[in-house]
Parts: C-alpha cells; structure tokens; sequence
C-alpha cells in the first residue's frame, strides 16, 4: 500500500499498478478540501446564505446601534425576518446565485437599500470576524 503526506492530511492510496498522478492528485485535494471546511458541506444554499446573512447584520447592528453581542434591535431584527422570508421564497432554490447577480429582485426598494448598506459595511469585516464563512461565501 503506498502512502502519500501532504503537509495537510496523510492521503493514504491503493495498489495498482495503473495509478496514474492526475488521479491522485484529485482524490487527495478532495479529501484536504473536506478537511478544511468550515462545516458541512451537505448544508444548503439558502442555509448558508442565511447563516451569512445573519452574520452580517449581527456586525452591522452591533457597530451602529450598541446592542450587546448576541442582540438585535428593531429595526434589524425585522431587516432579518424580512432577508429569512425572500430566501425562504426564493424562485431558484437551491441553485440560486448571489442576490447581486440575480435577475429576479425580490426585495422591497427600501429593503433592498437597508440590505446593501448592511451588506456594504458587514462584507469587508466578515473577513475579521467568521473568515471561514467569508472565505466559503466568496468561493461560492
């Protein structure tokens, strides 16, 4: 049996005899990929988008309003509720793109502004904040 160590994860291949290098290069970035998420992978998109959506106005609402870590106000509480219902509803699912690219604007014009500006402040910061999230929602 041949054993391969990448500086990552201990790849361990079978024997055969036509093994070529392409093969195993694959198969050992796909197990390093599944190592270093963040979290499951099997989780959906809108699950995501929700899990970043939320962060982001955790970010926004403590910076601007004061509120204890874990708290939202009023007004960022509904912007929530309202972002969970037009993802809820989302025409396309699980396949959906980011909501900037999207050619379907679900968002209401002054919720759509109070998002982006949310978004605007929030985006650079999750870098800080939850990187692996951020990373995961840039690759995505």
């Amino acid at each position: 049996m041949n054993v391969s160590i990448s500086l990552f994860a201990a790849v361990t291949l079978p024997d055969k005899p036509n093994y070529d290098s392409k093969q195993r290069l694959s198969n050992g970035l796909a197990r390093l990929h599944r190592i270093t998420l963040p979290y499951n992978m099997k989780k959906s998109r809108i699950e995501h988008e929700k899990t970043v959506v939320s962060r982001m106005i955790a970010i926004y609402c403590r910076n601007h309003h004061g509120v204890p870590k874990g708290t939202l106000c009023r007004e960022c509480s509904a912007l929530l509720d309202y972002a969970f219902a037009r993802l809820d509803r989302c025409p396309k699912g699980n396949f959906k793109s980011s909501c900037r690219k999207c050619e379907i604007h679900c968002y209401s014009p002054a919720r759509r502004e109070a998002i982006c500006r949310v978004m605007r402040y929030s985006g650079p910061r999750m870098l800080f904040y939850y990187p692996l999230t951020a990373l995961r929602h840039l690759l995505m």
